[in-house]
């Protein structure tokens, strides 16, 4: 017997704000009005509320029988506050002294990224040297990012960025958002994790990183 069943309404109202914040005519109207509609704010408002609804109209004895609560999210969004509460100057840092920092190739930013992604969220990583990369153009700056794109060389280095940033957050539990929280969730359900340092050497090391280097020589070399 299914309980609860009233929120796969919630979870395909969540699934269509998704698809609708990707569609090509919303992305044309924040391109238009340089965001002065805030049609992103809206979209992460209605998803926001969803997912209150869905907990206060979801099904209470299924809460409690899946034990649901909100400390997973609480750890994993004060965590973010205080990435993304730091990371500004040393955004605006990178910019200036990239050239100074020795990464200048596709392969370079692909392992870098990659390091810092592994006990680092991908968005912030994907920011920092995205940053970094307009650095190494004269007078770069990240909110110039789409007039860069024509350059062959800048794809090179935003698709290392983009490969490194995503691929190795699964090195660590912190690598990623939902790993620690879904970490968290096992652990709560009775569930034996590895430790931090376990899952890395165990996991991370012999199968993840021979991947990585498979895809290095793939798309990056």
């Amino acid at each position: 017997q299914i309980q609860g069943h009233q929120n796969f309404g919630f979870l395909g109202a969540i699934v269509l704000l998704v698809f609708v914040q990707k569609a090509g005519f919303v992305q044309d109207i924040e391109t238009t009005h340089a965001g002065t509609l805030g049609i992103g704010f809206l979209i992460s408002f209605f998803m926001a509320s969803i997912g209150f609804l869905s907990w206060r109209l979801g099904n209470k004895e299924a809460l409690r029988s899946n034990n649901f609560n909100f400390g997973p999210i609480k750890e994993v969004g004060l965590l973010f506050v205080g990435i993304f509460a730091t990371m500004t100057p040393a955004i605006d840092l990178l910019e200036v002294k990239a050239p100074d920092m020795g990464i200048s190739s596709p392969m370079a930013f692909y392992w870098c990224s990659g390091v810092l992604s592994s006990f680092l969220d991908n968005a912030p990583t994907y920011l920092t040297f995205l940053a970094a990369s307009t650095g190494l153009i004269p007078g770069g700056s990240i909110e110039n990012v789409p007039t860069y794109l024509d350059s062959p060389t800048f794809q090179r280095f935003v698709l290392a960025i983009s490969l490194g940033s995503v691929f190795f957050g699964a090195n660590s539990y912190i690598g990623n958002g939902p790993n620690f929280m879904i970490k968290n969730l096992a652990e709560e359900g009775g569930a034996k994790c590895p430790s931090f340092l376990e899952y890395m050497y165990k996991y991370s090391f012999p199968i993840l990183l021979p991947a990585f280097v498979l895809v290095s020589f793939m798309s990056v070399y």
